[in-house]
């Protein structure tokens, strides 16, 4: 992405640097732009202080964090974490009550969570597993969903991979539950394959996605859709050989076993570790990630038995990391969680109104939390994010967080606390460097600074005046609008 011209005094620029130049190499704020959804000052002082990796390692080790503000702020949404029959005791069916409720903590999450690596990789997973909310056929079995993902996140992925199967959501989602053996439905058998282990790149073939179907038929969910069912009466019986793996399947009493056998096989499969890696590296380092890298990273994966936390501390020490400076953008969740965050809101009641909004602006901007629809997952890679309409929702709401415009449940400190509170004889040139400075972490260009002040309608030298502060909102709002808040 281009750094977008701003317009003023000093008249448009010519020139539109790559985002790696624009900014700075501080290994410290590329770690926090990276691995958290973004920079506060005391975020950068505990990463400095700390060191990274034992930061990083700290993050990895995510319920030794105390977190009890966000579980504080989280207590406005009663239905996390319900299962079916609790949510139906307190809830209308096909209610769509938990599925919002989820939503918007998800945002909060983003937003104050102290372990911010560990909801990174819940947004992953959810990602990698998706199951696309709000959906009325799910409505009441995502909050089981959910609890798996996150007992999940940083343990081991043949666990989490048949935790997955094991949830009714999933085989709900893709129509599992209506798989038999005179009648395979080859929905979970071909994404299982595409989308949760191997890859589209495996090589594998439809002779692969019917065998994967027919070994599956039989895996279901119970009368009351509380729990996985496997009925043997339902189970394909005959020789099957999906990708190397082979069983003689001669009878159905076994069908259930011969799943999980299969699962194991296909989370250990090194077409698996390399899909994962390769998804990892496109998270967390840039839109083509070097091929050293990901098979540096699948190794590992192998390596540890299919554990997540040492792939993630290996990628975020690497090399390669730490030179991907300016390679990922941001998306919107990730721009408006960091908007948050960076002007320091908090939320003062136990209102969700505010909070529905937010989640409401992220529907315009394209990124619902939890919200893709197909299976797939939301893309990850910056040509899906650089709709004009999108930046356009983005820089309005840039503008409601600087005035404080949302006043039901946020309350923000305001932009002149959050600089210091300025005099009005403070030159204009300091000024610029105060706010750049406490927004981005870093003075911009001079090219870029001369624009700002062109904005202000001031020398570096002239005193900034009543009205340069009484402006200051606008002015925030500009360089949040900035190329160099997009970086991730």
């Amino acid at each position: 992405m281009a750094s977008a011209p701003l317009a003023g005094r000093a008249g448009a620029l010519t020139t539109k640097p790559a985002l790696s130049s624009l900014i700075t190499a501080d290994p410290y704020l590329h770690l926090a732009r990276r691995a958290t959804y973004g920079i506060t000052p005391w975020l950068h002082h505990e990463i400095r202080a700390m060191g990274m990796r034992t930061w990083i390692e700290r993050q990895l080790s995510p319920f030794s964090i105390d977190d009890s503000r966000c579980d504080t702020y989280l207590r406005r949404y009663p239905l996390l974490g319900l299962g079916a029959s609790e949510l139906r005791a307190r809830v209308s069916g096909g209610s769509y009550a938990q599925m919002n409720q989820m939503q918007a903590a998800y945002f909060v999450r983003s937003v104050w969570s102290e372990r911010q690596l560990y909801e990174m990789m819940v947004e992953f997973w959810w990602n990698h597993f998706n199951i696309g909310l709000p959906d009325s056929d799910v409505w009441d079995l995502c909050g089981s969903f959910d609890n798996t993902i996150r007992s999940h996140a940083l343990g081991r992925f043949d666990e989490m991979l048949l935790a997955v199967a094991e949830n009714p959501a999933m085989v709900v989602r893709l129509d599992q539950n209506q798989s038999v053996g005179s009648n395979p439905n080859e929905n979970y058998g071909r994404e299982m394959l595409e989308l949760h282990t191997v890859g589209v790149h495996a090589g594998y073939t439809q002779h692969d996605v019917h065998d994967a179907s027919l070994l599956l038929t039989g895996w279901g969910v119970n009368k009351d859709r509380t729990a996985m069912a496997y009925t043997p009466s339902n189970h394909y019986v005959g020789p099957l050989r999906v990708m190397g793996f082979e069983a003689a399947n001669s009878s159905a009493a076994n069908g259930a076993s011969l799943v999980r056998s299969y699962l194991h096989y296909l989370a250990h499969h090194p077409a698996t570790a390399s899909h994962l890696a390769t998804e990892l590296a496109v998270r967390f380092v840039g839109d083509s990630p070097p091929r050293t890298l990901v098979d540096r990273l699948a190794e590992t994966y192998l390596a540890h038995g299919t554990a997540i936390s040492p792939v993630v501390l290996e990628l975020l020490t690497s090399s390669e990391f730490r030179e991907s400076v300016g390679s990922k953008v941001r998306r919107p969740i990730e721009a408006m969680a960091a908007s948050f965050r960076v002007l320091d809101y908090s939320l003062e009641n136990t209102g969700t109104g505010d909070l529905a909004d937010v989640v409401f602006a992220l529907g315009i901007m394209g990124q619902v939390p939890l919200g893709w629809p197909q299976p797939n997952g939301y893309p990850d890679t910056a040509p899906a994010w650089m709709s004009a309409s999108g930046k356009q929702a983005e820089w309005g709401i840039h503008l409601r967080l600087t005035g404080g415009w949302w006043t039901r449940t946020f309350t923000f400190p305001g932009m002149a606390a959050l600089i210091g509170h300025p005099s009005p004889s403070m030159p204009s040139g300091e000024f610029v460097d105060r706010v750049t400075g406490r927004l981005l972490f870093q003075k911009v260009l001079p090219q870029h600074e001369s624009v700002l002040l062109g904005f202000l309608g001031r020398s570096a030298g002239e005193p900034i005046g009543v009205s340069g502060i009484a402006g200051l909102p606008m002015f925030a709002k500009l360089v949040l609008d900035s190329a160099y808040f997009a970086v991730r």
